[in-house]
């Protein structure tokens, strides 16, 4: 039974971090903004942060299973992605061109929006 389901974990401390966190110290590294809560859900933002641990520290004796916590990478808005494409599909985009890219998970929230920036004989490029 979780005893902690439905109450607000806004206060929640996650970051990212090189070094793994010691058992009843803080942990280090970038600490993420809480952003948003929608659906039961909250958002915390990392700024792009990258490291080898993510970390949620929640108060008291409160803890989160692994299914209970999804992370994803936001693409930086000055990155630019190669999709190799199969079939002939992309021949008829062209530069400028509004694309979204989706999971195969059937969740809305991990859709993105992406323009092409270049095109291949193999895909496109896309930031």
């Amino acid at each position: 039974k979780r005893l902690h389901k439905g109450i607000d974990l806004s206060g929640a401390i996650v970051g990212v971090a090189d070094l793994p966190c010691q058992q009843g110290q803080l942990c280090g590294g970038i600490v993420c903004s809480h952003t948003l809560r929608r659906a039961g859900k909250e958002d915390f933002d990392c700024g792009g942060a990258s490291g080898d641990y993510l970390y949620v520290q929640l108060s008291g004796r409160l803890q989160l299973t692994l299914s209970e916590v999804e992370v994803y990478s936001a693409a930086s808005a000055d990155h630019e992605y190669q999709l190799e494409l199969q079939g002939a599909a992309h021949t008829a985009w062209k530069v400028g061109d509004k694309l979204i890219i989706t999971s195969t998970s059937w969740d809305a929230e991990e859709t993105e929006e992406a323009m092409v920036t270049s095109m291949s004989a193999h895909g496109v490029t896309v930031k």
